[in-house]
């Protein structure tokens, strides 16, 4: 019996080549070779804002900064 497998990719870095991308990749591999469906959703690909880096912290704290002033 075939299952529906969603995996959510959280690594931040939108680029790939970290360990937390090669894990699902090899994890849809081998659901999809049992004949699974797997979808996979990659946050760092979603159109929201995300702290990627210190500098990008430091971005937001500084516009919400000079807002508020």
């Amino acid at each position: 019996m075939a299952h529906r497998i969603a995996i959510i990719q959280g690594h931040p870095d939108p680029t790939g080549g970290h360990l937390c991308h090669g894990l699902p990749d090899a994890y849809r591999a081998g659901a999809e070779s049992s004949a699974h469906e797997v979808r996979t959703i990659d946050v760092a690909q979603l159109d929201f804002p995300l702290i990627r880096s210190n500098d990008s912290l430091d971005r937001i704290v500084m516009d919400r900064h000079d807002a508020s002033c």
